[in-house]
């Protein structure tokens, strides 16, 4: 019996609003960042909007590849994804359909205007690999 999620148990994990691990190589020898990110699927990839200037931007860029998790306690399961990275420009759909995955419906709009003047830049994760498991198979 497997107990890993098939590809559509894995996107309905992904379809929730849960948030997300993002996970890169610390540099320098120091330990991995891990971080907790809001998150949408685009096409195929994760996106994530974050500051220009943050430290898991500058770090996922210069390594070019990240781990990104997503888990939910009950039932147990998780995916994880080995991707690439690919910094983009900001991109005001993307900005907006995460904003309405996490933010109340009222509050959208209100949350886009106060944060439209931030530099960010988009981290598109481009999957590799997933690896899942859904122990409430067991």
């Amino acid at each position: 019996m497997s107990l890993s999620l098939t590809d559509a148990e894995r996107a309905d994990l992904l379809a929730r609003p849960h948030v997300g691990v993002l996970a890169v190589a610390g540099g320098d020898g120091r330990p991995p960042v891990a971080t907790p990110v809001w998150f949408a699927l685009d096409e195929g990839d994760i996106a994530v909007v974050t500051a220009r200037q943050s430290k898991k931007a500058r770090l996922a860029e210069a390594a070019g590849r990240v781990t990104f998790l997503v888990h939910e306690d009950m039932p147990p399961r998780h995916a994880i994804a080995d991707a690439d990275v690919v910094v983009e420009a900001p991109d005001e759909a993307i900005r907006r359909r995460i904003a309405e995955r996490y933010v109340p419906p009222e509050m959208v709009d209100g949350y886009l205007a106060a944060t439209a003047d931030a530099d960010t830049v988009v981290l598109r994760l481009r999957v590799r690999s997933w690896s899942t498991t859904d122990l409430s198979k067991a």
